[in-house]
């Protein structure tokens, strides 16, 4: 398979005939959103509307919990309620975790360490953990509430994936406030480059301890 990062929490896998597009955003983040053809779209965020991905051409688009098996893909989203300090629902996020050429890939979304936790059974044994380390960031007048590179670390440990993929930092051109890769990268000892695309296999995917791949905006 081949993975692409678009900025934010988005990415495009293709697997033969296949392409999956992750978590869309519109043209308020000051980012280009992705466009073109796609199998399968997943949605993450209620608040996405249908305007905000137009550009993309799904053949289906999956915006919520449930179990859904899509050309041969078996994907399951798991939803929580993100919650403002009042305690009233900002949206609903959602995770998927979805196989795909035997590989098993988890995208996390907007939930905190202890919402992660609740799903750890249903996650499973993750080969690719796609994962926020940028922090809480504001929609209008309301935090949202999304890992930082610490709870990100400590996710990581608990649900111990062979690759890990950070998203939702600080990049430039993006007008979200979040902060940078850099605290994590620290963390976790990164020192490579960032990679434009990667291309990964069952069979490349270390059997002891795990890898970090930074990605560059495509």
């Amino acid at each position: 398979m081949q993975i692409t990062w678009y900025g934010q929490s988005c990415f495009k896998i293709v697997s033969g005939q296949t392409t999956i597009i992750l978590d869309p955003f519109g043209k308020d983040t000051g980012l280009t959103p992705p466009r073109g053809k796609a199998d399968v779209l997943l949605v993450s965020d209620s608040n996405l509307k249908p305007d905000d991905y137009s550009q993309i051409n799904a053949d289906f688009v999956v915006c919520g919990a449930g179990e859904y098996e899509i050309g041969g893909v078996n994907v399951e989203g798991m939803s929580v309620f993100n919650m403002s300090e009042k305690g009233e629902p900002i949206k609903i996020s959602t995770m998927y975790v979805f196989d795909i050429e035997k590989v098993r890939v988890c995208h996390l979304s907007d939930f905190s360490e202890e919402q992660v936790l609740q799903f750890l059974d249903k996650i499973g044994q993750v080969d690719i953990l796609m994962v926020p380390v940028g922090g809480d960031y504001t929609i209008g007048k309301e935090k949202v509430k999304s890992l930082n590179f610490e709870k990100a670390v400590e996710v990581i440990s608990e649900i111990d994936p062979r690759l890990v993929i950070p998203m939702n930092f600080k990049i430039p051109g993006l007008k979200v406030d979040l902060d940078s890769v850099d605290k994590f990268l620290k963390a976790v000892g990164f020192s490579g480059d960032a990679k434009d695309k990667i291309s990964i296999k069952k069979k490349d995917l270390p059997q002891e301890g795990r890898d970090i791949v930074l990605m560059k905006l495509s």
